[in-house]
């Protein structure tokens, strides 16, 4: 008997080695997507400092330029402080939306979908780390998802109606996890900033370029990777993005045309590309 404890004891200690390494090594990916992000952020706001920078120098030459680029530093350091302090408040005005109680008084989901909304994330965000995000709800036929915010404390979950009450608890936790994923892993800064008045502008003067890097390639696939080592079950997260696929649409039209349009990557079922049926292969593959 003692021998077979034995036994029992060093398998046991030597799947609790390989879960440890695995959390680690999970761990590790995730910081290093939150310092990428970081990185991006800050290569997009102090971007036009450079120019500023240099037309101060060409100032050497004629009056002109300094003046130009002392103006240009001035502005820029106004609109920045401005994103950066109101990034997360403005997105979430912006979209609009209710609490979940209010929604629930309001008829407008079940209360057992708000009640099954606000366990996963409470359970998610104890097994990430991380602290609740404020659950906000839209009234929306399209089944879909976005988490913005300046960083994991100022987080906010925007979800629909159509998922709340489209999905089973099963898929509901992995879409959840996808989005407290992006939370983890600081991808929320660099969303709230491109959709805000900074990554706007910049957006606009790179015709188009400025969101692409802030957003970078691959993020809704890394997200998946991601959600599916916390729940440990892709066919859940599979299943519920087969929902939004096959859904008349996934672009919520409660959402103001302009919001839409900064938003438009961010999304669980981001509106532009057909990338959820590549999504859903890794996701088979798994």
């Amino acid at each position: 008997m003692r021998r077979a404890f034995e036994a029992q004891q060093a398998a046991y200690e030597a799947a609790r080695a390989v879960l440890d390494r695995a959390r680690a090594r999970r761990d590790a990916s995730w910081q290093q997507a939150a310092a990428e992000n970081r990185r991006r952020a800050m290569v997009v706001l102090l971007s036009p400092f450079a120019v500023g920078v240099v037309l101060g120098v060409l100032g050497i030459l004629t009056i002109a330029p300094a003046i130009a680029g002392g103006l240009l530093i001035v502005g820029w350091a106004v609109v920045v402080a401005l994103s950066w302090r109101y990034a997360a408040t403005k997105a979430r005005s912006d979209l609009g939306g209710t609490d979940l109680r209010a929604a629930v008084a309001g008829g407008i989901v079940s209360a057992r979908g708000a009640e099954r909304v606000e366990d996963l994330t409470e359970s998610l965000c104890a097994g990430l780390g991380l602290p609740v995000p404020e659950l906000r709800l839209l009234a929306d036929p399209a089944p879909n998802a976005v988490t913005l915010g300046r960083r994991a404390s100022l987080a906010t979950l925007v979800v629909t109606s159509a998922l709340v009450d489209g999905l089973d608890r099963i898929e509901l936790e992995g879409v959840l996890a996808h989005e407290l994923s992006h939370v983890k892993r600081l991808d929320i800064l660099t969303g709230s900033l491109g959709a805000s008045p900074a990554g706007r502008v910049l957006d606009v003067c790179s015709g188009g370029r400025a969101q692409a890097y802030l957003v970078g390639r691959c993020r809704e696939v890394r997200a998946d990777l991601a959600a599916v080592s916390t729940t440990r079950y892709p066919p859940g997260l599979l299943a519920g993005l087969e929902r939004v696929c096959t859904a008349a649409t996934r672009e919520p039209s409660s959402v103001p045309p302009r919001v839409r349009a900064s938003t438009a990557r961010l999304w669980l079922a981001p509106f532009t590309g057909g990338e959820l049926s590549e999504r859903a292969d890794i996701l088979r593959e798994l």
